[in-house]
This record gives structure tokens, sequence and C-alpha cells, in this order.
């Protein structure tokens, strides 16, 4: 098939086939830090996307949100979405992965709360997402190359893009998988825990 029939069919299945997949679309993870000014912007923009079924906080400061800060993001919403905060005892990066009680959708979009995706090009991967929904999708990847391409030497560089998928900032798949421990490169590890256990590689949707 030439890739413009592959695009021509995700497009008729992102535009005119209703959802299929489970609870009719997706859910938005955000992950945040003490960045109340970017977590409100994030919610106000994810919320009114198409296909979004519910935005999910992932809530990992020592103490709980203040009620003013809770209404606050919760007022944000302007769309059908169901917004709510998941809480987490410790600070950890691997919190973005641990199963949230209630969701309702199998695709799940995890996001930095700092990152606004396009809403047309979340649905768009969405889309992707549906046709390969044992993968991994995203649009930013990491590339590594050989220091000297012409020695032997194995010394590798890393460039500005990336090789495998970032979970926590922009891939969508379904949380069936356990937190990895540690708390750095957690989106790696989550990216080759994926791949392994399905067999099937990340697949980049050029979009950002």
């Amino acid at each position: 098939m030439q890739i413009h029939d592959l695009q021509s069919n995700i497009f008729q299945k992102l535009w005119l086939d209703p959802y299929n997949a489970r609870g009719g679309g997706y859910a938005v993870v955000i992950n945040t830090w003490k960045r109340y000014d970017l977590l409100k912007r994030a919610v106000a923009h994810y919320s009114v996307c198409a296909g979004v079924d519910a935005v999910h906080v992932v809530w990992s400061e020592p103490r709980e949100p203040p009620e003013a800060l809770r209404r606050s993001v919760l007022n944000c919403s302007r769309g059908a979405a169901d917004v709510g905060f998941v809480m987490n005892r410790g600070n950890s990066l691997n919190n973005r992965f641990r199963p949230i009680q209630g969701l309702r959708t199998d695709a799940v979009f995890s996001v930095d709360d700092d990152l606004v995706v396009p809403c047309s090009t979340l649905r768009f991967a969405f889309g992707v997402w549906r046709s390969a929904p044992s993968a991994m999708v995203g649009f930013v990847p990491r590339i590594h190359w050989p220091a000297d391409p012409r020695g032997n030497t194995k010394e590798y560089r890393y460039g500005s893009w990336w090789s495998v998928w970032r979970t926590g900032t922009y891939s969508m798949d379904v949380l069936r998988f356990p937190p990895m421990l540690g708390r750095n490169c957690e989106d790696i590890a989550m990216s080759f825990l994926v791949a392994n256990v399905t067999g099937t590689p990340p697949i980049w949707v050029q979009g950002l």
C-alpha cells in the first residue's frame, strides 16, 4: 500500500467512523508539579478537544491541593470532559504510570503540564493509535548516532530528537503495565517495556 493510501485510510477512520475504543474516546493524564498556571492552561485546552472523555491531573506534591486551587482547576474545564485529581502519597515520576481508578477508556494520552498539543494533532494521533492499539504512539522521537561512524568504538551521541517515545510526555497506550522503579529515564524504560511485552515498535506521528 502506498503512503498516501495509508494516510487516506487513517483519515477516513479518524473523521468518518465512530470511535470504537472502550468508552468512545481517550483520557488525558496531566503530570504536574507546582506550576499551577500551566496546569490550569492545560486543563482548559485538553478539556475541549474532541474525543477526550476525562482529564486526570496527577498530583504528587506532599500536601493535597488547596481547595481554592482544586476549584480553580476544575472550573477551567470548558468542555464535556470530566476533570479530577489523582492523588499520590510520594513524589515520583512513575506516578504517571499508576493505574487510575474509574478509567473509562482504553486509550490514554499522557502529557506534562507545560506542553499543549493542538486538538487536531491529538485527534489524528488517536486515530493512528486506533489502527495499532498495542503500540505506543507519540510525536517527538529521540535519535542517537555513532560519535565516529567510521570507527570501531561504541560511543554514541544524543540529539534533540528522540528514538524512543516519552510516555510521560506524548504517548497513548493502555495503562496495563506496572510502574517502573527509579526516578530518571522512566519514560525510556516504559517504552522498552511496552515494546518488549507487545512485540510492537512505537509509532512516530509527525505533528509538532
